[in-house]
């Protein structure tokens, strides 16, 4: 049986004029479909526009930011990647991965209301926005086999601090995880990081510290941590400091541990995409 042809609405634009919106969407990537309408002085609304585009396989995503990476910081991010692309998963699980990251009470959600259209402004359905001031560093560490210890702060973290966190904390993990044998330390640039005296606490302590490149996060397990972590904490709507620290603690240990392993052994894709990538920031 053959389909017979349908009726249906026409078609408002013409191949020309489709391939003239493939064209222009793929030369202004920051162009709305409004935009194109516009500039193409096209015979079409923007909903047209965007369906032509959907067709093609050209949909519009929220854009992403890339430091802006100097011909050095690619090369070290490059140098980092084949340096240890030989390094199999087991060796990454044998890797400390840490970080620190902030926590605010006046961290935003969104909430939804379910109301009839134009009715936005009622008071029925409007939020009370309440400004809420109060905030706290949180250090901590990871790697593939689960979490290791984590630390509140307030404040500048400077080297002095960040050696006493890393006393009370690191060793104490990474033999929890490894009583014998070598692992190795991540951290990234910051400059308590790499302060002399940082580095002689290392070498005191007998800790590898990984070469890790600049303004990568990218390449930083954790970073992926940090998104799991604050939306958990968030979702509990922390209105005081107590709350706040609280939930912090109690979704820090309910860390799902295979979550742990499976963000911590993607370091070899990270690595293989860095390289595909000449140097420039990944999916991660």
């Amino acid at each position: 049986m053959d389909d017979a042809e349908r009726s249906g609405r026409p078609r408002c634009t013409a191949d020309d004029i489709d391939q003239d919106i493939t064209l222009y969407s793929d030369a202004h990537v920051n162009a709305l479909p409004r935009d194109i309408v516009r500039e193409l002085e096209l015979p079409a609304s923007a909903r047209t526009v965007t369906r032509r585009r959907i067709e093609v396989d050209l949909h519009t995503f929220v854009q992403r930011h890339e430091h802006a990476f100097t011909e050095h910081d690619l090369k070290r991010r490059i140098a980092f990647a084949e340096g240890y692309s030989n390094w199999k998963e087991a060796d990454w699980s044998r890797v400390m991965f840490s970080d620190h990251t902030l926590f605010t009470l006046d961290h935003q959600t969104r909430e939804y209301v379910t109301r009839p259209p134009g009715h936005a402004c009622d008071e029925k359905y409007l939020g009370r926005e309440e400004r809420l001031e109060g905030a706290v560093w949180l250090w901590g560490c990871f790697c593939a086999d689960g979490l290791g210890h984590a630390e509140l702060y307030e404040g500048t973290l400077d080297a002095r601090r960040y050696q006493s966190i890393l006393a009370l904390n690191l060793v104490k993990s990474a033999h929890t995880f490894w009583p014998r044998g070598q692992w190795w330390y991540q951290q990234d640039n910051a400059s308590p990081h790499n302060a002399g005296t940082s580095r002689a606490w290392f070498h005191n302590h007998g800790v590898d510290v990984i070469d890790f490149p600049p303004w990568s996060s990218d390449l930083n397990p954790i970073e992926n941590l940090w998104n799991d972590l604050k939306h958990r904490v968030y979702s509990h709507h922390p209105k005081t400091m107590e709350e706040l620290e609280h939930f912090i603690a109690v979704e820090w240990q309910a860390t799902d541990l295979n979550y742990c392993s499976r963000t911590c052994l993607t370091m070899p894709q990270r690595l293989q995409l860095v390289r595909a990538n000449k140097g420039h920031k990944i999916k991660f």
